[in-house]
């Protein structure tokens, strides 16, 4: 019987957690022994440095992989020279076997497109960030791959985490592989958390291995903190998936039983939500000395060997660190190129943007301009000097995020109806904090924790709402908002329409958005126009602690469904008088942040802040006097506001991080063309994102609006 053809609970071992053998080793040479130990010890440091580089300032939001190097060598051992893998954001030793420079790797995490670059006759897909969309990739080219193929076609070997297994992406993924019969080997490396969502809070399935048997292939679970066992199952699905055995299919699935030892990035407190108990008893088992163990009984190592393999580890890393930090700083420009084949021309004009800038400001003022603008702190000009708030009401200063937690816990404590819904909301409180305390408060059927399934954390809300409740689903960041796309837009926004008013769906739909916080991608994705352009939602997004509490009340109040987005860049950038008690702010109002009578300046969310310190700026140097008027709700849009200061000002500038093609600016612009030319001096200014994806951080400063850009175009309408 192969060992793929076991019961899916019956886990591959060759090593014990001493290192012993327990099982049939590998046919692997000497020499490819010391190799696959070699890189273990190369992944153990790297990730060790890598951390160091994060707490240092030196890289950006870095995903750590102690604990699972075993897995990750064992599996990248098996492929042959013509075989892919398609990683997540944690392969980094399995990208190194590969043949994808460690150099490259920091680069990435360092915030430069660039490091996703590899040599030629590496077989690495890029570095994947959303859960599991990979999967369906990897299923693709390996169909691809076997259409093509002469002879024996190339394998593809498919990373993905236990959290994956949730997503609609990875059912989908093995479906089409098993349909299709694809070389495939989809590789599960179940180290037990996603972020804080332990294994068993994503499946009631004894193991994630069987789940592979609804496709119609093998799935085995093997030790992933084994490499040799890893090695062992993994060689055996690649020789299944090259040519596979009569009557039998060609894909497998390998959950690889495993530990992340350290956080689930360098950003993350493991603390809140696992002990160190746990931990400490998993790094018995660590991979590392396991192999160490059997090697030296097996007389292969010896101290020397080993103290020569870590002197060349060590060097090496460090000339990775020297290589990745003296690597040229990516310019600007990047940002447009490969977008598409050939830059459209509107994305021509937008580069034009930045070398008009560096012209009119010297190029090295325009290069450091970018790190000197700010989002306001509480020592500057207060965003709530203008609120509703009564001078006896009792109030606290809270920041932003802060200021999101009061509300979700007053409307917690006031309507029994309200649950909150999301991954990692309860116990960890929230990626960012939102929602800290609340799971304490309020007990676990009122602050739930979600599998990580977007779709499923929309869809499951929407019926909740049907039902009566006013559900408050949580998708961690805007732009992981897409798998559950589908319920909004096909079930949030007309459930009341497609029942004639017969169900109606109160639940708010909360997601922090917009970039400027050194994330990887997707993370930082402005997306709002997206929610805006559906009719049947409302879409609110606050800019100051006040009118986050006040709105976030009224859109769980609300009878409508109410996409409430949050900007994380001001999450706790400043704080702000909020009412300890239920109040609220009324969705569909915009407010004038400042009043003005030369320049009517559009914006919300975290572009507020820059927008006001312009203006601030403006009158002082150049005695221009703008209306600032946050918009607080994009949809519906306060058009009798917008339009009452345009008439006033007879000037208007709109701002926001969104990209400008399609963008929130053009439906303001419009709405000032249809009820207000003859009150405008000149044509209205915008402000925004460029058309490019969000660039990683080296480059995301160049991509945000920020103070300068919005007083030159101030000064533009100005001098028109």
């Amino acid at each position: 019987m192969s060992i793929l053809d076991r019961a899916p609970g019956d886990t591959v071992r060759v090593l014990d957690d001493d290192g012993k053998i327990v099982g049939e080793p590998p046919a692997l040479t000497a020499a490819e022994l010391v190799e696959m130990y070699r890189f273990m010890k190369l992944g153990r440091h790297f990730d060790t440095r890598a951390v160091r580089l994060q707490h240092q300032g030196r890289m950006g939001t870095y995903a750590s992989m102690s604990g699972q190097e075993g897995a990750q060598v064992g599996s990248c051992f098996a492929l042959g020279d013509s075989d892919y893998i398609v990683p997540t954001y944690r392969e980094h030793i399995a990208a190194a076997v590969q043949g994808h420079p460690l150099e490259q790797t920091l680069r990435y995490w360092m915030g430069s497109e660039q490091g996703s670059v590899s040599p030629t006759d590496v077989n690495v897909f890029p570095v994947a960030i959303p859960i599991a969309s990979q999967i369906p990739h990897a299923t693709g080219a390996a169909w691809a791959g076997k259409m093509r193929a002469d002879g024996e076609p190339p394998v593809f070997l498919c990373y993905f985490g236990d959290g994956a297994t949730s997503e609609g992406d990875f059912h989908e993924g093995l479906n089409f592989a098993g349909v299709f019969d694809t070389p495939s080997v989809f590789f599960c490396s179940n180290n037990q958390w996603a972020i804080s969502t332990p294994r068993d809070r994503q499946t009631a399935s004894e193991t994630l291995a069987q789940k592979a048997i609804a496709y119609g292939f093998s799935g085995v679970q093997v030790d992933g903190m084994d490499p040799l066992a890893v090695y062992k199952t993994t060689q055996a699905a690649v020789d299944r998936a090259r040519d596979p055995p009569d009557g039998e299919l060609r894909p497998t699935m390998i959950e690889a039983v495993m530990y992340r030892f350290g956080a689930h990035t360098a950003a993350d407190d493991q603390t809140v939500y696992r002990e160190q108990e746990e931990v400490d008893s998993w790094k018995q088992k660590d991979p590392i000395p396991r192999l160490e163990t059997y090697l030296r009984d097996k007389a292969i190592l010896d101290d020397d060997t080993v103290a020569t393999i870590e002197d060349g580890v060590e060097k090496q890393v460090a000339e990775a660190i020297d290589a990745a930090e003296a690597a040229p700083q990516p310019h600007p420009d990047e940002m447009f190129d490969n977008v598409y084949q050939e830059p459209t021309p509107e994305l021509e004009s937008q580069r034009e943007i930045l070398a008009q800038l560096r012209e009119t400001h010297g190029d090295e003022a325009f290069l450091e301009w970018v790190s000197d603008d700010h989002p306001m702190s509480e020592s500057d000009h207060s965003l709530d000097s203008q609120t509703d708030t009564d001078d006896d009401a009792a109030t606290q200063r809270l920041t932003l995020v802060e200021a999101v937690r009061h509300g979700l816990d007053t409307a917690l404590t006031h309507d029994d109806d309200v649950v909150v819904l999301g991954q990692d909301i309860g116990k960890k409180g929230g990626v960012l904090g939102a929602t800290e305390g609340l799971w304490e408060t309020h007990g676990d059927d009122r602050v739930i924790d979600t599998p990580l399934a977007e779709s499923g954390i929309v869809g499951t809300a929407v019926g909740m709402a049907a039902m009566g409740m006013r559900p408050v689903p949580e998708i961690q960041f805007s732009g992981y908002s897409y798998p559950g796309y589908d319920q909004i837009v096909s079930h949030m926004s007309q459930f009341r329409t497609r029942s004639r008013g017969e169900f109606t769906l109160p639940m708010t739909l909360r997601a922090p958005y917009g970039g400027g916080t050194r994330a990887p991608e997707h993370h930082s994705d402005s997306k709002e126009a997206f929610f805006a352009h559906e009719a049947g939602l409302k879409v609110a997004i606050p800019s100051t602690p006040y009118d986050t509490k006040g709105l976030l009340l009224s859109a769980i109040q609300d009878p409508d469904p109410v996409v409430f987005l949050e900007p994380k860049l001001i999450y706790r950038a400043f704080r702000g008088d909020v009412p300890e008690g239920e109040y609220t702010v009324p969705l569909g109002e915009a407010r004038s942040r400042r009043q003005g009578t030369d320049v009517a300046v559009f914006t919300y969310g975290a572009m507020t802040q820059p927008t006001l310190t312009a203006a601030e700026t403006l009158a002082e140097k150049d005695g221009i006097d703008c209306e600032v008027v946050d918009l607080r709700t994009i949809s519906p849009l306060d058009r009798e506001t917008i339009v009452d200061a345009l008439k006033k000002c007879g000037r208007a500038v709109v701002v926001h991080e969104a990209p400008k093609s399609v963008g929130l600016g053009g439906e303001i612009i419009a709405t000032l063309q249809e009820r207000s030319l003859p009150y405008q001096e000149a044509p209205v200014k915008r402000v925004t994102g460029f058309d490019t994806p969000v660039p990683l951080h080296a480059l995301e400063d160049f991509y945000l609006p920020n103070e300068t850009r919005v007083k030159d175009a101030v000064r533009e309408v100005i001098d028109f």
